[in-house]
């Protein structure tokens, strides 16, 4: 039992190292030896787990996926209003953007013309998947304007993503303030606050928090 618990935690310490790597240089020019130094492991523990590169990086994926599609199943879950879990969700990925090397990962793979397996759809037709279902159901519960065009809004959720993803590129990220809640929290609750009263029927409006609310706090 403590061996495969070892095992794991490896396995776990290079798919962590790997997206670091990933994320920094891109596919290419990840070598084997950069990942298993970052994950402080050994080559030959890395071959143990992961016969190719690509294997590697598919695992990163998968992953990424896993705690991505976990993140918006408990979003919905909540006693919350459909819409507002949109803009949680905007919130939720531009933090992870900014600080979660994962989910880093798995964006620039999913763009990295060298990486070989691109056939899965990449992570924001997915994340767009997740917000027309829930703009579905904010029209059924009443937060989302009748007449409202579905697809500008999921385009618009998805603009601010796309932003926070391109800033949080931009140097080491200080603008937005480390890991904290930043700059980018800021804009994106500035935007929504711009656009929620053309989207939503005026007595939903003050239910709704540009700001997000996060997980676990929705009594407050």
């Amino acid at each position: 039992m403590e061996q495969q618990e070892r095992a794991e935690r490896t396995r776990r310490a290079l798919i962590r190292g790997a997206a670091d790597v990933f994320d920094r240089i891109g596919y290419e020019r990840a070598t084997l030896s950069r990942i298993s130094a970052a994950a402080g492991a050994t080559k030959g523990a890395l071959y143990f787990h992961f016969s190719t590169k690509a294997d590697l990086a598919q695992a990163v994926r998968d992953e990424a996926r896993t705690a991505s599609t976990a993140a918006v199943d408990a979003l919905a879950r909540r006693p919350v209003l459909a819409l507002q879990t949109v803009v949680d969700l905007t919130h939720h990925l531009s933090r992870a953007l900014r600080t979660d090397p994962l989910t880093r990962a798995d964006v620039r793979l999913s763009r990295d013309a060298e990486f070989p397996e691109r056939s899965r759809p990449d992570c924001y037709e997915e994340w767009g998947a997740a917000v027309r279902s829930l703009l579905q159901r904010a029209k059924a519960d009443g937060s989302l304007l009748p007449d409202a065009d579905e697809d500008s809004v999921a385009a618009l959720a998805l603009s601010l993503v796309a932003g926070a993803e391109l800033f949080s590129r931009d140097g080491d990220g200080d603008g937005y303030g480390g890991a904290g809640r930043g700059a980018d929290a800021e804009w994106i609750a500035r935007v929504w606050a711009l656009v929620l009263p053309r989207l939503v029927p005026q007595d939903r409006l003050p239910l709704l928090r540009p700001a997000g609310i996060e997980v676990g706090s929705e009594g407050e």
